[in-house]
Formats: C-alpha cells, structure tokens, sequence
C-alpha cells in the first residue's frame, strides 16, 4: 500500500513503469538530467546575449557616430557575402 502512495508522487513515467527500485532510480535520474540539459542550453543563451549587449554597449560608448559609420562602411566593402549597405 505504500508503494502506490509514493508513485502517485512520481511522474507519468514513474506510473507506468512495471520495474522494480533499479528503473524508478534510473527514471528519476533522467528527468533530473532532462533538467539539468535544459538549463545549460538556457545558460548558453544568455551568455551570448549578454556578450553581445556588452560588446554593443562597448562598440557605442568607444566608438563617435561617425567612427561607427566608417567602420561598419569598412566592414561591409571586405565581406564578400554583403553586396550594399
């Protein structure tokens, strides 16, 4: 009886497995690293935005508007893959 208590906690997963203590662990290990997966992605994410808000931030306090014309105008005459700008 207390079996059936403890797995109304579980997730779906954990109702329908027919396996012992083993694939109830295992099960409860790959949601966690489910989780685990699913925050570092997040992580990565924010990381590259923030760098990319610092180095904006950098570029317009560094830079005179001017200067910033100039350069992107620099920029796009060397790459081949921008025909106008």
């Amino acid at each position: 009886m207390p079996e059936t208590n403890l797995q109304t906690k579980y997730s779906s997963a954990l109702k329908q497995s027919s396996g012992g203590a083993h694939e109830r662990w295992r099960l409860i290990k790959d949601s966690m690293a489910r989780f685990g997966v699913i925050a570092g992605g997040l992580g990565v994410i924010v990381a590259v935005v923030m760098i990319s808000f610092i180095c904006c931030m950098w570029f317009s306090l560094y830079f005179s508007r001017q200067q910033l014309s100039r350069l992107v105008n620099i920029l796009c005459r060397n790459w081949l893959w921008v025909k106008q700008c």
